[in-house]
């Protein structure tokens, strides 16, 4: 049971529904939309590495596997750079025009795959 309120959420087992390729956790998930984290960070199901939002964009999950099939490294790392919006706020814009930011409430993850 999770009960503390958190931003950041780090788990071996994705979220199910949420790049879990249909194998996460459906007791993460409840758990997930009760504390509403801004951020989700998984890994466990290799071949459903990427990034997701919830309907409401409110969250955002981050399958970061780096194995390939089986349990041999492959995968480039997925990189979460946190920026503070308030002294950087035209490098976010630039980074968001390119595509390799997202907006999570108020941090950003500038991310690489």
């Amino acid at each position: 049971q999770i009960d503390m309120p958190m931003d950041i959420l780090i788990s071996h087992c994705p979220a199910d529904g949420f790049v879990d390729n249909r194998m996460g956790c459906p007791a993460l998930t409840q758990a997930t939309f009760r504390l509403k984290p801004r951020l989700v960070i998984s890994g466990h199901i290799h071949n459903a590495r990427g990034v997701a939002t919830s309907q409401d964009d409110e969250i955002t999950f981050i399958n970061a596997a780096t194995a390939r099939g089986g349990h041999s490294f492959g995968q480039q790392p997925i990189i979460i750079q946190f920026v503070n919006a308030d002294d950087n706020e035209q490098q976010c814009e630039e980074n968001r025009a390119t595509g390799r930011v997202m907006a999570v409430r108020q941090a950003f993850i500038d991310y690489f795959m």
